[in-house]
């Protein structure tokens, strides 16, 4: 049901209000531009066979620039179930003051389309634009989670998510997620567009042509505020 590697990552499609204030320092600092490089895998089995571990280093890092995020991500295979712990260490010089998002990004097949998430529903929430969104347990498509804003730019996020469920529309097939220790919650969104797709694009239309087979998820352990940095205050922001 994963077509790709889970992808940790930090970018997310500049708005109309990161325009005017924090998008400015992403574009100059390369964010739109990190990639994992992976420096070292090691893995083991469990005596009794049944579970297996495997633990990468990766430095997540623009091609340029001196700043990176050291990470370490262990990942416990069982039967059922794969637990992924990650702990990462933003170091270097001219390190951004704040990212866009913290991140894991995994791809799916074309047929988990369906959603079913509790948390503030139906409508995109951030964490400066939810309350007008209540809690409870919702479902929508893939495609019914996009927000279609006249100039292509970050859209569609659910926050305050305990978990969340793809399946087919028969629900043959299903796959869940959610974040361990984490009360409050995490960030979601699914569509059919990578972020620098919808990044290029200028006009609805243009995006309508990028869009892919796969199911791209995002799972944010934090994301950016909006703001109204075209009119007044910046977002509320995401630490290092």
């Amino acid at each position: 049901m994963v077509v790709e590697p889970l992808v940790l990552d930090v970018f997310r499609p500049t708005t109309d209000n990161d325009a005017e204030n924090v998008g400015r320092e992403w574009k100059t600092k390369f964010v739109d531009l990190v990639k994992a490089h992976t420096r070292s895998i090691e893995w083991s089995m469990a005596d009794d066979k049944n579970t297996a571990t495997v633990n990468y280093k990766q430095r997540i890092a623009p091609p340029v620039l001196e700043w990176a995020i050291d990470t370490t991500i262990k990942y416990t295979f069982k039967s059922d179930s794969v637990s992924i712990k990650v702990e990462g260490l933003p170091q270097g010089k001219h390190l951004p003051s704040c990212f866009p998002r913290l991140s894991f990004t995994p791809t799916l097949t074309l047929d988990l389309t369906s959603v079913r998430w509790f948390g503030r529903g139906p409508g995109e929430s951030y964490r400066d634009k939810k309350l007008s969104q209540l809690l409870g347990t919702y479902k929508a498509s893939v495609e019914g989670l996009w927000t279609p804003y006249e100039f292509p730019q970050e859209s569609g996020n659910r926050t305050d998510v305990r978990w969340v469920t793809f399946s087919t529309q028969a629900d043959e097939r299903r796959l869940s997620a959610r974040f361990l220790n984490r009360p409050q919650g995490f960030n979601l969104s699914a569509s059919h567009c990578r972020e620098f797709d919808i990044e290029a694009a200028k006009h609805p239309y243009e995006l309508e042509r990028r869009m892919r087979g796969e199911v791209i998820i995002r799972l944010d352990w934090d994301h950016n505020g909006l703001g109204t940095g075209s009119c007044g205050k910046h977002p509320l922001m995401t630490l290092l």
